[in-house]
């Protein structure tokens, strides 16, 4: 464990050195003490210090001989962090006070790494009169909370440091309600396990409302798909509105899957206090802090009984959340699915009306086509005899005369009539070769282009 210890004080140095893991911008910290002293309660939870002001605050209390006039006291620094980093306290006085409140070195290997869990560390060396400490660690999505506790002394000492933005409250909802389940627990600040009964029943309280907040948006979902135990009557919901619910639901999964591992964060806390409430493992208590454990022992016992009954019921709860949002994610995979089905089904439509648009409009082309070839024919027959009306511009008709055709008349229909013949010839051989061009076209070119599709996808020999 040693050989832990001091990987983890190096690790924190040089990582830590010279980046902007912390903040000395802030000069001020929160500062509250609880004492304890003939079962009379003092709290002070107002109270700001000066960094100046902090070693001598958090320094640890000499005791009497054999302990006998030491009453239990609670010394707490509040921090704030920026989750994970920065943390807003000066490096320098950040280990001073670590160093001052006797913490085991490997929290700092847990704080660098931001690693949640409760954690409990064997008690370190004696020191010089032969004390020992046990230092705590707890850090969940609320705070880190690392302490130490003098069995002889009846002190805690401790640094919180509150996450200022944690997406669900802020830091100051934490903190007040923080100090309210400290002034209510205050009573036991003589055990070691104050500060865990304290941050415990926060922490079950804290989900607790954290799981009613997801099982609001379950309802909306299930209310607008109609699919679970929430049946309304609601309008059809757009791709959009499914788009949405989808990210809603899918964030409500990861949500509980933290909500659970936060349960078993709150299940090993209870643990440890339902733990040390074994008269076996106080035997490192002071005789007066044995006899404050024995005359409360029943009232924390019903109190650690409740709140684990209340994470049991809450592990199954979570469980059955999570079952119902799944069945929503599926139930919107369908809806989607369905909503493209149905705009595919809407472009098919569209299609057919598009394609029955241009066979009507391909249909009135033939027919303009047609009288367009009318005209052409008519153009054709006239044509040649006007040309001929005009070229041969002599008068071969008169009528101030009693014979009004003339001789020569029949000059004008030899050369009309075959004229128009001949134009007809014309183009009827033109359009017939036009066609039988095409038609060879298309014939060698089928075949060819064929082949050569054949050979791109056929292997080389």
């Amino acid at each position: 464990m040693d050989g832990l210890r001091t990987l983890a004080a190096s690790e924190f140095e040089a990582v830590s050195g010279g980046d902007t893991r912390f903040d000395d911008s802030i000069h001020h910290f929160g500062f509250i003490q609880v004492q304890l002293k003939d079962e009379q309660v003092t709290i002070n939870l107002a109270g700001d210090i000066s960094k100046n002001e902090l070693d001598l605050k958090m320094a640890a209390r000499a005791s009497s001989v054999g302990g006998g006039s030491s009453s239990p006291e609670l010394n707490l620094v509040r921090i704030r962090i920026k989750d994970p980093f920065p943390f807003y306290i000066e490096k320098g006085l950040f280990l001073q006070i670590f160093e001052t409140l006797q913490l085991d070195p490997y929290i700092l290997h847990l704080i660098l790494q931001n690693s949640y869990g409760f954690h409990q560390f064997p008690a370190t060396q004696p020191l010089t009169n032969g004390q020992v400490v046990f230092s705590y660690f707890l850090s969940t999505i609320m705070y880190m909370l690392a302490w130490s506790f003098n069995p002889v002394t009846m002190e805690t000492r401790a640094i919180l440091m509150t996450r200022i933005a944690n997406g669900i409250t802020t830091c100051h909802e934490i903190e007040r309600y923080f100090n309210r389940i400290l002034s209510v627990h205050a009573n036991h600040v003589y055990a070691p396990t104050f500060l865990s009964l304290t941050a415990g029943t926060q922490l079950v309280h804290f989900l607790d409302e954290y799981i009613l907040d997801r099982l609001q948006v379950i309802r909306e979902v299930e209310a607008h798909t109609g699919h679970g135990d929430i049946m309304a009557i609601r309008d059809k919901i757009s791709a959009n509105e499914i788009t949405k619910f989808s990210r809603d639901t899918g964030r409500v999964l990861a949500v509980l899957a933290n909500i659970r591992r936060h349960l078993l964060i709150s299940k090993a806390v209870i643990e440890h206090v339902s733990k040390m409430l074994d008269s076996k493992r106080l035997t490192k208590l002071s005789v007066s802090s044995r006899n404050l454990h024995d005359k409360h022992k029943e009232l924390l016992m019903d109190v650690v009984s409740m709140l684990d009954t209340q994470v049991t019921w809450n592990e199954s709860y979570v469980a059955y959340l999570l079952e119902r949002a799944k069945v929503q994610i599926a139930v919107l995979q369908s809806l989607l699915a369905n909503e493209g089905v149905s705009q595919s089904m809407s472009l098919a439509n569209k299609s057919i009306k598009l394609t029955s648009v241009s066979a009507l409009i391909a249909q009135r082309a033939a027919e303009d086509s047609s009288a367009m070839k009318t005209i052409a024919i008519m153009t054709m027959l006239f044509l040649p005899g006007t040309f001929f009306a005009a070229l041969f511009a002599l008068p071969l008709l008169k009528w101030d005369e009693s014979n009004v055709i003339q001789k020569k008349f029949w000059m004008y229909w030899a050369f009309t009539l075959p004229a128009t013949v001949l134009v007809f010839i014309v183009w009827k051989v033109l359009t017939g070769n036009g066609r039988e061009m095409v038609q060879s076209h298309h014939l060698h070119r089928g075949p060819a282009s064929s082949i050569r599709r054949f050979s791109l996808l056929s292997p080389r020999a």
